[in-house]
């Protein structure tokens, strides 16, 4: 708001029990699978992408304390209140994705989108294909690693 004066600023908000679980079973829980350290090891960017997000997020807002509920919640609840109190009512919009496409493009001053429903990329079955992918990842660089030592040995021989 510093930065941007006349910016508006858009509050998602959700039932903070619901938000929880989701977060906890999803995002957190990758977070924490076993495979995603040798994703980090194989992957520099992603490796880079979890650390910010780790210092950022789970250290930072949530003080390395995510796993709490009451604690987390809390601190949910913290930030909801904070923005609504530090964003004047005209620049703010406190809004829920299920409410669809009007309230944000009424309050943007676009129109919506014709015949265009409203996205829902953000779910737990988005979330369930990344640890699929970090195994399979795994694996094709461990096969290819196989083939490369393989190839060299029987140079070496021959």
């Amino acid at each position: 708001m510093t930065h941007y004066p006349d910016a508006k600023v858009l509050l998602t908000v959700r039932d903070p029990d619901q938000w929880y679980d989701s977060c906890f079973n999803t995002i957190y829980a990758v977070y924490r699978k076993p495979i995603m350290r040798i994703v980090r090891l194989l992957l520099p960017p992603m490796r880079r992408f979890m650390a910010m997000n780790e210092r950022l997020i789970w250290q930072g807002n949530f003080d390395g304390r995510f796993a709490d509920r009451d604690h987390a919640l809390a601190v949910f609840a913290q930030h909801n209140a904070a923005v609504k109190t530090q964003v004047p009512p005209e620049r703010l919009l406190v809004y829920d994705v299920k409410e669809g496409w009007e309230p944000l493009c009424r309050f943007l001053d676009v129109p919506a989108p014709p015949n265009t429903p409203f996205p829902h990329l953000n779910d737990r079955k988005t979330f369930q294909w990344i640890p699929r992918f970090a195994y399979g990842l795994v694996g094709l660089v461990g096969l290819l690693a196989v083939a490369l030592l393989w190839l060299l040995v029987r140079w070496l021989i021959h």
